[in-house]
């Protein structure tokens, strides 16, 4: 008896447990290396020890010691199987530089995905040609082919690529970090979680050789081609920005929603609504399951029939892990049903998560399968259970097993009473009884409340408790993978998944009608439209609103440990809602230990969700050093400073070009994606702790300097803004205008002769003059020079100025020696004159520019110049992210590729 007690908890969710022992073996196993076979020993000798101790304790604990052996294992096994042929191994050994032109050959592998300009192939490598050899290789290659004209989409068409394809073309292959700027997601990693070795795209169809595959099209094919010829019907009927949302929540195509929209979505905190994921499985799934139980009330045919479907249908949309992971956890539900076996959805849980980190062990650290395990987590431990009891609380009629009414309080009892007593179905149970009974409910139903008002008030709140569930798992992971608190998800989950539900029935009504004629499809068009517009109107109305969601920065070092703690107190709530009997006959029974537990925990949870929130903690404390990092955005400027008294200042914000393009109305179209500012800039600021920039500063209007600025103005909280007196007006800067004065951040316009002092450093404006002349400026030649002055050491940041601003500020300013300069227009021949150099005499160089910079820069005459004066030259495209520090004395420089401060010996 005693050991039944002891195990019990293992019993009940024994598929939980197993998980959990699975996945710290495969966390044991990333950060172990050559113990393959003691581990592989290891687990058979506790798989024997289990099966000798079966029904013991001690058999439960070999039991899960063999599963923690066994992750471990196929931790190791995933590790080991990357063969050398394989491309990964390829680049990653350096075998072949990333970004040099190779010849591809290889073999389509599934259907292609039609993106906004062209469409993604991805395809098995077979062979690749590089500097005339040629080696056969393995792995997978994601292609992108350009076709951004009429023309160059038929010559796509024309091309019949088909899974099983053989294609051949050049291109400059792909696998590298994009940044080298701390804080900044992998973009290895992220291929890796893709399933993707490389990446690349080319120019144009004609540019490939293809064969088509020849053969049976099987129903697979069939799928993929009604799918894209849906793209195609709603793309033809509907607005851009209508489409896109359609073709992300229902096809799963994400590459046509344009960026302002997305960020309404990510804003909001629902921009999970536009991936398929397992929401919208559950969803399908349960309609599905609906249409054949109409037809069958056999339970195994509901089962033949509705998987196969819902599995085509995520197969179809691009079979992405979360997709898989629902599909997963629907088919073992529906199958313990098939077999009139109530499946625990604990278990269910247990059971997917447990054949996917099986399948795949890497998936594990991926922030999708993190997301989606918390979120069903929260559904299945909170949600769940406490609906059912709110259920119980409020249907509860006498009997055998509940004789008793439940045993809450008088404001519990009438608020479920309200949402679930149903008089008429506790009449027609007392007629079944040989014993009749008076009850005493006290439902708020009113005068004008009826009970299918109170229906949907009860649909409402259980909706709402799925939310908060949801939302209080995810919290941790929202803030470290996201940066994100968005309030207003709580109540825009409810509001949006209903409109773009509406919307969703009336784009198939528009589809069914335009199928007969397309006059008959305009009405239902203009719905759909309406539904969209009301749900960008409403969604941006309460994201701009005071239920706005708030930008957060993330712990780092020992303090990433609250976000852990964070979970303690809410498994405590979790186990208390668990072991909550509503029917306990008197509070004496029902114990006050738990009643003391659950506040206590509530209150614990409530105090951790603070400190990741607010963050009072998270922020570097000032070290009495001027610290200067000149951060890796590729071709773009952006240098953070603090101050020895622990001000910040960032000046410029990096940026890309613009590869948005009109579409036919004429209308710019900018897909989504991440821009430096807030991909790069923002995420390397909050992974620093800081959630406030003190001064922002902008050199001049060009959009590699300016864009970035736009995001961190968005994202953090900022004091002021300085601009150049002849800054003018770029293509970004009435934008960046129009955020600081929402936010009513003040703007500075400095010219030369202005200097203020932060924290003991001079910043001096060397840079424009108050009396010069615009007409025939550049743009480049507008830019703000300063110098910033710490006791002995000095840095001077130049912006683009070019050779004709030069001179005019050797002119000026007469002694112009300092220890590190930001050369000027990122390395260009247009700038650094050898007159403007010897004057100068830099220690050390920066240069800013991208590892390919598409200009070319730096240009070997500034390397040159630069050389010849004997300055030590560093560059972010190379080196990464530059940090130079200095206590006034003594200066120390450091690199993301060698991040220990090294004492540099200025001259």
């Amino acid at each position: 008896m005693t050991a039944v007690a002891r195990t019990s908890g293992f019993t009940t969710h024994p598929l939980v447990w197993l998980f959990s022992a699975f996945a710290a073996g495969v966390i044991i196993g990333r950060y172990t290396d050559g113990a393959f076979w003691p581990v592989l020993i290891g687990c058979v000798i506790c798989a024997l020890c289990a099966l000798f101790f079966r029904g013991r304790m001690a058999g439960t604990f070999f039991l899960l010691a063999a599963f923690l052996c066994a992750g471990t294992f196929r931790s190791e096994v995933e590790t080991a199987s990357i063969a050398p042929d394989r491309l990964r191994s390829i680049y990653d050994n350096g075998a072949i530089a990333s970004g040099e032109t190779v010849e591809v050959k290889g073999r389509v592998a599934g259907a292609t995905e039609p993106a906004f300009g062209g469409r993604f192939i991805v395809l098995e490598a077979d062979e690749i040609g590089h500097a005339g050899n040629v080696r056969k290789v393995s792995g997978r290659v994601r292609l992108f082919v350009a076709a951004r004209s009429a023309e160059a989409l038929d010559d796509l068409e024309r091309l019949k690529i088909r899974d099983g394809s053989d294609i051949r073309f050049t291109c400059e292959l792909e696998r590298e970090e994009k940044f080298l700027t701390p804080g900044i997601s992998s973009r290895k990693e992220m291929l890796d979680r893709q399933g993707v070795d490389a990446a690349c795209s080319v120019k144009s169809p004609l540019l490939l050789e293809v064969e088509t595959a020849k053969g049976f099209r099987g129903p697979m094919e069939a799928v993929h081609d009604a799918r894209l010829w849906l793209m195609d019907e709603v793309r033809r009927k509907f607005s851009p920005r209508t489409a896109g949302i359609l073709i992300a929540s229902s096809l799963g195509g994400k590459h046509f929603l344009d960026k302002p929209t997305a960020d309404i979505f990510r804003e909001g905190g629902t921009f999970h609504v536009l991936v398929i994921s397992g929401l919208h499985i559950t969803f399908i799934g349960g309609i599905l399951l609906f249409l054949v139980s109409r037809f069958t009330a056999k339970r195994k045919w509901q089962f033949i029939i509705t998987a196969p479907l819902l599995w085509a249908f995520s197969l179809a949309v691009g079979g992405e892990p979360p997709v898989v992971r629902a599909c997963l956890m629907f088919t073992a539900i529906l199958f313990g049903l098939a077999m009139f076996r109530n499946s625990s959805p604990l278990n269910a849980l247990g059971l997917t998560t447990l054949a996917l980190i099986a399948w795949r062990p890497d998936d594990l650290f991926s922030p999708s399968f993190q997301l989606t395990c918390a979120s069903m987590l929260g559904i299945v431990i909170f949600a769940m259970p406490l609906i059912e009891r709110l259920r119980a609380i409020g249907k509860w009629m006498p009997t055998a097993e509940h004789p008793f009414p439940p045993n809450t309080s008088e404001g519990l009892r009438t608020f479920c009473e309200t949402l679930y007593w149903n008089e008429a179905a506790w009449e027609i149970e007392g007629k079944r009884n040989v014993w009749s009974a008076r009850l005493f409910k006290r439902p708020l139903r009113g005068k004008y409340l009826t009970y299918s008002m109170r229906r949907f008030a009860a649909y409402v709140t259980e909706v709402l408790i799925v939310s908060v569930s949801v939302q209080v798992l995810l919290l941790p992971f929202l803030i470290v993978y996201f940066h994100r608190v968005p309030v207003a998800s709580l109540i825009l989950n409810i509001w949006v998944g209903v409109l773009l539900a509406l919307e969703s029935f009336a784009t198939i009504a528009a589809i069914l009608a335009g199928s007969v004629a397309d006059i008959l499809s305009v009405p239902f068009v203009e719905l759909t439209e309406m539904f969209n517009r009301l749900m960008l109107w409403s969604s941006a109305v309460m994201v701009e609103g005071p239920l706005g969601g708030l930008r957060v920065p993330v712990y780092s070092g020992f303090g990433r440990i609250f976000y852990f703690i964070y979970f303690v107190p809410a498994l405590v709530l979790a186990w208390l809602l668990y072991r909550w009997d509503v029917f306990a006959i008197s509070r004496k029974d029902a114990g006050s230990r738990p009643r003391v537990f659950g506040v206590t925990s509530a209150v614990m949870l409530m105090i951790v969700a603070s400190v990741i929130t607010f963050h009072p903690f998270s922020s570097p404390r000032p070290d009495g050093k001027l610290t200067v990092e000149f951060l890796d955005v590729g071709q773009g400027d952006a240098t953070f400073i603090t101050f020895p008294d622990g001000r910040t200042m960032l000046v410029d914000g990096g940026g890309r070009v613009n590869f948005g393009s009109g579409g036919d109305d004429g209308e710019q179209f900018v897909p989504d994606g991440p821009t430096i500012g807030e991909a790069v800039v923002s995420e390397f600021l909050w992974e620093r702790g800081y959630s406030s920039v003190d001064m922002l500063v902008a050199t001049h209007a060009d959009t590699d300097h300016e864009q970035g600025l736009v995001d961190v103005a968005r994202n953090f909280d900022i004091s002021a803004v300085y601009l150049s007196s002849v800054h003018g007006e770029g293509d970004h800067t009435r934008e960046l205008k129009d955020v600081l004065a929402k936010k009513r951040v003040p703007i500075v316009e400095l010219a030369r002769g202005e200097w203020f002092d932060v924290g003991g450093v001079s910043v001096e404006v060397i840079y424009p003059p108050y009396d010069i002349g615009t007409e025939a400026m550049s743009r480049n030649d507008r830019s703000l020079v300063i110098r910033l002055t710490y006791g002995r050491r000095s840095f001077l940041l130049t912006g683009d100025i070019e050779a004709a601003s030069e001179k005019e500020i050797i002119a000026f300013a007469g002694l112009l020696t300092t220890d590190v300069v930001k050369v000027p227009h990122h390395g260009s021949r247009t700038s650094s004159t050898r007159e403007f150099i010897s004057k100068a005499a830099p220690s050390i160089s920066v240069i800013s520019a991208g590892r390919r910079s598409m200009f070319g820069h730096p240009h070997p005459e500034t390397i040159r110049t630069l050389t010849e004066y004997g300055s030590k030259i560093v560059t972010t495209g190379r080196d990464g992210t530059i940090t130079v520090s200095t206590d006034g004395d003594e200066l120390f420089i450091s690199t993301f590729r060698s991040d220990l401060p090294v004492l540099f010996q200025p001259r």
